[in-house]
């Protein structure tokens, strides 16, 4: 078995604010320090909104005209690329192509990496040299500041030792050296010094994911967990918000969306629970905002298929669906546009306000008398999770080769619902239930989602071929768009081909089985 070999950073955050550490004093003879360098930096730190470089282990740091990926538990370089802009965000597809860009697109694709912070830095480093006078490795000092509003706010000194390859015991004997009345805590990897950093911005790393994350307690009545589950899809909507407006990549809407859809599903599937006004003025609100969200959702969808799609056609129709393209990016920024300017809005702001007034204070206390809104989570949670499944088997089952397209697009959406309603109350039941059960559904949920997306887009694409005009350009354009209907079609009948045979493995005895365990149910059918 190899042995890695890789030099490991040590970091330790020092207790003195301005005062250098001596640390030629730390250095038993034969070792000695040499200054090498001394200057100040400005250093911004970049993730996607949802931490994927952190949750990979990795880091992106802008230093000068490089853009550097850093290990954060080695704190050692992966590797980096040429980046002259610190940009509030950037897509990684545009940058220089390498393995800097393959290591960003393989963690975040198709997040935009935004600018989290940015540090500027007063860094001393030495050099250390053996009795040979060889060098062993650098001892880094390093006093941070963060930089917001043009402004700096202190963070402290650090120091970082990093041996070279062969000498880390070496190198970790001089750390051992550190007086105690220096150093402030003991010695952490360069995730930390991270993290620190991310405090000091106000950031919460990993502070974001879009899925629901509930303890909910069985014997609590139903308005109370409830209220919980949309507290939490309301609170992804509020975060999405501004990435929408700010125009920083399509995922800020789709999570947007899915947070809206579930919160439209959980008020649809538990109406009898809630007083009278969510029916009449909150469930037409969020209908409306989904309403005005579909056109770029849209273009989002057909633009991120861009290449999929040119990659489809013959090779010599694939340059005529630029001008699609075009309009349809051209299109993206007036939807994106009109739908900024709601967001930004009285009409929105008062909707959301009375939503969150009506969460954290009136909707328990107006339902303490229904009985309904009253019973237990876990009883209620059975009822609506066996009549859902009964729907979903029910509507499965009724699918034939004549079925038209749309009793397939009921059914994904029954399927949507019946998801939702296990990740809403997930925390309930047992891992080893829900987990194939999810994997199940997911399987059933994929096939749906791709023939009913490849449905909505031969729709789409019939419309624009439609609206196209007699001439040459437009003869171009409608062979291209015609050879990609055809292409979707056929795509498309084998997803319908392929659905029998998911749904069976979906309506299976072990599938009902695992349904019948997780609602205490003697028999789903």
């Amino acid at each position: 078995m190899l042995m890695n070999t890789t030099p490991i950073i040590q970091c330790f955050r020092l207790i003195a604010v301005r005062d250098p550490l001596p640390l030629e004093d730390l250095l038993s003879p034969p070792c000695k320090l040499k200054k090498e360098s001394q200057q100040r930096e400005r250093h911004h730190y970049y993730d996607t909104f949802e931490w994927q470089l952190y949750k990979a282990g990795l880091c992106a740091v802008q230093k000068k005209s490089r853009l550097h990926l850093i290990d954060l538990l080695s704190g050692n370089e992966k590797s980096s690329l040429h980046f002259r802009k610190n940009p509030p965000h950037f897509s990684p597809a545009g940058v220089e192509p390498g393995v800097s860009k393959e290591l960003i697109l393989s963690c975040t694709n198709p997040r935009a990496l935004l600018r989290l912070c940015s540090i500027e830095t007063e860094i001393t480093i030495f050099r250390v040299f053996d009795e040979l006078e060889k060098t062993i490795g650098f001892i880094q000092t390093e006093h941070a500041v963060l930089i917001k509003n043009n402004a700096g706010q202190e963070i402290g000194n650090f120091l970082t030792i990093k041996p070279l390859k062969g000498y880390h015991e070496v190198m970790k004997t001089i750390a051992g050296q550190l007086p105690v009345e220096a150093v402030e805590n003991n010695e952490f990897a360069f995730r930390n010094l991270f993290r620190i950093y991310m405090k000091a911005a106000g950031l919460t790393v990993n502070g974001y994911t879009p899925t629901l994350s509930l303890s909910l307690r069985s014997g609590d009545p139903i308005i109370l967990s409830a209220c919980a589950i949309l507290k939490s899809t309301f609170a992804v909507m509020r975060m999405n918000e501004s990435g929408i407006i700010n125009n920083i990549d399509s995922e800020f809407l789709h999570d947007y969306r899915v947070a809206l859809r579930k919160t439209r599903s959980l008020l649809s599937i538990l109406k009898e629970i809630f007083p009278p006004e969510i029916a009449v003025i909150y469930q037409p609100a969020f209908k409306t905002i989904g309403k005005k969200t579909n056109a770029l959702r849209d273009c989002d969808v057909y633009l991120l298929k861009k290449e999929f799609y040119i990659q489809t056609l013959p090779e010599s129709l694939r340059h005529y669906l630029e001008a699609f393209f075009i309009e349809l990016d051209g299109k993206r920024g007036t939807e994106l546009k009109k739908l900024k300017t709601y967001l930004r809005g009285s009409a929105y702001e008062k909707m959301v306000t009375g939503w969150n007034r009506m969460l954290l204070n009136e909707l328990p206390v107006s339902c303490g008398h229904n009985p309904d809104a009253n019973e237990s989570t876990g009883c209620v949670a059975e009822k609506v999770i066996k009549k859902t499944i009964k729907k979903v088997l029910r509507h499965g089952r009724s699918i034939s080769a004549d079925t038209p397209d749309h009793k397939l697009h009921e059914l994904r959406i029954d399927c949507k619902k019946l998801r939702y309603l296990l990740e809403f109350f997930s925390s309930l039941f047992r891992t080893e239930t829900i987990s194939p059960l999810l994997k199940q559904l997911k399987a059933l949920q994929e096939n749906l989602g791709g023939f009913v997306d490849l449905s909505v887009q031969q729709h789409y694409l019939e419309q624009e071929l439609a609206s196209l005009k007699t001439g040459t350009r437009d003869t171009d354009l409608a062979a291209a768009l015609g050879g990609l209907i055809t292409i979707l079609a056929r795509r498309q009948e084998k997803a319908r081909e392929a659905f029998h045979g998911t749904f069976m493995r979906f309506d299976s005895d072990e599938t009902k089985a695992l349904f019948a365990e997780l609602i205490h149910s003697e028999k789903i059918s």
